[in-house]
Parts: C-alpha cells; sequence; structure tokens
C-alpha cells in the first residue's frame, strides 16, 4: 500500500505578486507523484486563496495579524499546532521566512518536522533574518547557490539545499505562440522600423531599470531607430521610482524611443518582441524572469552578481554586466544589434538551456526532498 504524506505549507503571501506565490503554486499543481497530499493555510484571505482551491488543494486561513502584537502571535501558533494534529501532518513547510517564525515554533510544539523556503536576500544585519534562522529546521530550501551562500553566514549552521524556480514551460514556449507580426500589432508596436531591447520587472531602483534608460542615448549615436520597452508596475514601497523614470526619459528627451508599458501579465507576448533582453537587477537571490527570456530564445545581458551567475554563461548563453554600469550596458546591447549572427547563436543556446530551469524540474526536486525528509 502507497504512504501518502500530508504536507502543510503556511503561506504568509494571499495575493499573487511574484516567483514565491509562482513556486508554490507550480509546486502543488504538480500531479505526477500521488504518494504527497498538501495542505496550504494563508494568513490572510486574497486571490492566491481562491487559485490553490481551484486546484484541489486544501486551504485554511488563519488571520495571523502583526507579528508585533505578541497576543495575535501566540494564537496564531495554537492553531497552527490544532491544525498539524488534527490534519497529521508529515511536514511543515514555512513558504519564506517570515511564515518560518510561525510554522517553526508551531512544529516544535506538535513534534512535527519543519523546513522552509527562502526565496529572498537573506541578511546578517537583519534582526527578522537573524531570528528566523535560529529556529530549528530539518532543512532550507534556497533559490539559488547565492541565496545559500547568504545563509550560511547567519548561525547556527543549518541543512541548506539549493532548489531553482521554475518557469512555465507550457506558457513560454514560442511554438504556441501567435507570429511575431501578429503580436506587434496587438501590442501596438506594429510600426516600430528599429530593434527593441527591454526589461521586465516591478519597478523598484535595485532592478535598474534607469541603468537601461541610460544607455539608450549611447545606443541611439549607432542604432537610432531602437526602441526600448519597459515592462512592470510600481511597487507598493517605492512609488517615487516611476516618477523618476518618466523624469529621467523626459531629461534625456527619449519619449519616442523609451516606452513605459506598466504592469503587463501577457509577458510571454512582450518577451517574444524584444531583440535583446535586460535583466538588470543587484544582487538578484534568482531572478525567474531570465529562463523565460531563454526559453524564447532572447538574446540576454543580466548582471554579474547573485542568482543570475548561476543561469548565464557568459559568452554562451548570455552576457553579463555590472549593476548600474549603464556604458557597458550600452557596449553589451550595441554588440547585440552590430552582430545578429551572434545574438541569435547564443539565444538558441539560450533555449536550450532554458530546459534546466522548468517549473516540473523545481516541483520533482522539491517533491523528492520532502520526501526524503518524511522518511528520516
Amino acid at each position: 500500500m502507497k504512504i501518502i504524506n500530508k504536507i502543510l505549507i503556511l503561506m504568509p503571501i494571499s495575493f499573487q505578486h511574484g516567483g514565491a506565490e509562482k513556486a508554490l503554486v507550480d509546486l502543488v499543481s504538480y500531479s505526477d507523484n500521488p504518494s504527497v497530499k498538501w495542505m496550504v493555510v494563508f494568513a490572510s484571505h486574497g486571490s492566491l486563496v481562491e487559485k490553490i482551491k481551484g486546484l484541489n488543494v486544501e486551504t485554511e486561513v488563519l488571520e495571523s495579524g502583526r507579528l508585533l502584537n505578541i497576543f495575535k502571535y501566540l494564537l496564531t501558533i495554537f492553531k497552527l499546532v490544532k491544525i498539524i494534529k488534527k490534519e497529521k501532518a508529515d511536514l511543515i513547510i514555512g513558504w519564506t521566512g517570515k511564515a518560518h517564525l510561525y510554522s517553526g515554533p508551531s512544529s516544535m510544539i506538535a513534534r512535527c518536522k519543519s523546513a522552509w523556503f527562502q526565496m529572498g536576500l537573506p541578511s546578517t544585519s537583519n534582526l527578522s533574518d537573524v531570528i528566523t534562522h535560529m529556529i530549528p529546521t530539518k532543512t532550507i530550501f534556497c533559490c539559488s547557490k547565492f541565496v545559500g551562500n547568504e545563509q550560511k553566514k547567519l548561525w547556527p549552521r543549518r541543512d541548506l539545499q539549493s532548489v531553482y524556480p521554475g518557469y512555465s514551460s507550457k506558457e513560454f514556449d514560442q511554438k504556441l505562440l501567435h507570429p511575431l507580426e501578429e503580436i506587434k500589432n496587438k501590442l501596438g508596436i506594429v510600426a516600430t522600423k528599429g530593434k527593441i531591447i527591454g526589461i521586465v520587472g516591478r519597478l523598484q531602483t535595485w532592478k535598474g531599470m534607469h541603468t537601461v534608460i541610460k544607455t539608450m542615448p549611447i545606443v541611439l549615436k549607432k542604432h537610432p531607430e531602437t526602441v526600448c520597452l519597459v515592462v512592470g508596475g510600481q511597487h507598493p514601497y517605492e512609488k517615487k521610482y516611476q516618477k523618476f523614470l518618466n523624469q529621467l526619459i523626459a531629461d534625456l528627451k527619449l519619449y519616442k524611443n523609451v516606452v513605459m508599458v506598466g504592469r503587463q501579465t501577457n509577458i510571454p507576448d512582450w518577451i517574444s518582441v524584444m531583440d535583446v533582453f535586460i535583466h538588470a537587477s543587484d544582487r538578484e537571490p534568482f531572478g525567474i524572469v531570465i529562463p523565460e527570456a531563454m526559453a524564447l530564445g532572447k538574446a540576454i545581458i543580466a548582471g554579474d552578481t547573485g542568482g543570475p551567475k548561476e543561469i548565464i554563461k557568459e559568452k554562451s548563453n548570455g552576457l553579463i554586466c555590472p549593476f548600474n554600469d549603464h556604458r557597458k550596458m550600452a557596449e553589451l546591447i550595441i554588440f547585440y544589434l552590430d552582430h545578429p549572427d551572434i545574438a541569435q547563436r547564443m539565444g538558441e543556446n539560450a533555449r536550450t538551456d532554458s530546459k534546466l530551469f522548468t517549473d516540473e524540474r523545481f516541483s520533482k526536486k522539491m517533491i523528492k526532498s520532502i520526501l526524503a525528509i518524511t522518511r528520516e
């Protein structure tokens, strides 16, 4: 008789904003391993709760309140302990470090094994990161080796496993997209005659959109019809950055050549029209949008620190550039535009290498590790 392992996941985010939420959906929607039964416990109500429910996965919502409210914190742990015991959970996973602040103590009280998934970049100067790391756990799943190395700087030593998140292999498949001219027409950029460069991400300073914009006066001297697309919406904690970018475009008189298209949901379409894809972040934990662009065979420029260095093989499937160095970035953009044959070859290499970062590969590795923990 096949053993069914009940795995609880504590998710503090109830709306789908970024990589951590997508990784959770990928994991619980993967159906090729019937020995795992999922239950996701959320800290609040939101659209992500309904999405997980729609996947026929058990869900429960605990209104945890603010972490600084000690009464609500203890009450949440008490409720979580009850759920762990009631469900006879084999393992509880905190989906982010913040979640482990609740799931870790709850697992100890309920005598259940625990783990947590680290998507962000930990720091020895962040009190929350320090405290979270001190709470016992079987393992910490890290979204890249870079994040794992940063986690090692915290005390005490923990078992760490690097598991790369995956892009949607069905969504980012060039064969399934409409013809390029049809997509351009749909996006309203059919009249563009020059090459298109672009960047995708939330509008935050560390994401480096300003660096990409600053390359344009240099690029336009050599390729005057080039257009730059900035795909991404305002971040709630950095609302002034969008205004800064708009002013930068105005100051550099780039109205015709830089287009801020805002937050978009049809990301495969936007990436597909780009001739050069740029990821300009500083110390990016992973950068899932890079494998997405790779899957579409794009010529890529990415940052020289963090997760991107584990994805990009310099001069094979992409080029790397220091953060904030707009002159170097402009040089690399011009190199691609001057050498379309090399750009195409590197894009083809990128498409091949993207298979290392699929959603299926991520889910299989996570489930294999989870089952190993339950058997210990």
